[in-house]
Parts: C-alpha cells; structure tokens; sequence
C-alpha cells in the first residue's frame, strides 16, 4: 500500500528538478554538472520506486529505493569533489 506523503514528495521533487532545468539551462548537461544530474536522477528513480513498491515487488523496489539513495549520495559526493577542484 502506498502513502500520499511518498506521492507528494515525489511530485515535490519532480517540481524542483522542473526548476533546476530552468534555471541552469544548458549549463545543467553541461560536464561541469555533470554528477549532479545523475544525482537528481537517481533521487527521482528512488522515489519513484518508493511509490511502485507499493502496488507490486516490494522486496525488489525497496532495494532500488536505498541502492539509489547510495548512488545518489555517492555522485554528489564527486560533484562537489570535482567542483572543489575547479
């Protein structure tokens, strides 16, 4: 069973990455950025699979969700590593 405060933060998110794409523009697919990106995708793919795993595969969503969140961690992580560095 799924919970409306899983929708609501999906669609939270989907709205702010709505406005990171606006405002950064192209500089958001740009190589500068890119960890970032795949860092936001990753946080929408583990939402998203928040709310899946509520109507089927549990087990399999739920271990989506939380390698997600890892690999989202990971790839801020080397954002502002190399944005560090720059």
């Amino acid at each position: 069973m799924y919970q409306e405060s899983e929708i609501i933060t999906l669609l939270l998110s989907l709205i702010v990455t709505v406005f990171f794409v606006i405002i950064l523009g192209r500089k958001l697919f740009s190589r500068k950025f890119f960890w970032f990106s795949i860092g936001i995708l990753f946080i929408l793919i583990s939402q998203a699979s928040t709310v899946i795993e509520g109507y089927f595969f549990e087990t399999f969503f739920n271990f989506i969700e939380h390698a997600g969140y890892v690999v989202a961690s990971i790839c801020f992580i080397m954002f502002f590593y190399y944005l560090s560095k720059a």
